[in-house]
């Protein structure tokens, strides 16, 4: 997420991976019941303490609330997950990939 106390350029994002990002973020940082009124955020730390559920399920989870929540401006959204075992609990990476034309953009999430 981009920080403007920290950017000396413009405030304006303009880069379409810069706006596309900071929607992840958001959408990732984001609890369902924090946002009055509005049907926005994620429940990726209760997914990490269900122990019923797979790397497909967390990834499918995260592809439909990326797709409801953000817009991807013609970019193609793949979404893998993994799970490490932790010395106190157990570690949950996603990796977003972004990709349009020849363009690839990678980045992972760590939910623990």
């Amino acid at each position: 997420m981009k920080d403007f106390c920290l950017d000396s350029r413009a405030v304006t994002i303009s880069d379409e991976i810069d706006l596309l990002i900071q929607q992840i973020d958001l959408i990732f940082d984001t609890n369902p019941t924090e946002v009055f009124g509005e049907e926005f955020g994620s429940e990726f730390y209760n997914l990490l303490w269900d122990l019923k559920v797979s790397n497909k399920e967390v990834s499918e989870y995260t592809k439909s609330v990326i797709y409801s929540n953000a817009n991807l401006m013609g970019w193609e959204l793949n979404v893998e997950t993994e799970f490490l075992q932790g010395s106190i609990n157990d570690i949950m990476l996603v990796k977003i990939q972004l990709s349009k034309y020849d363009e690839v953009f990678e980045k992972i999430y760590r939910i623990e």
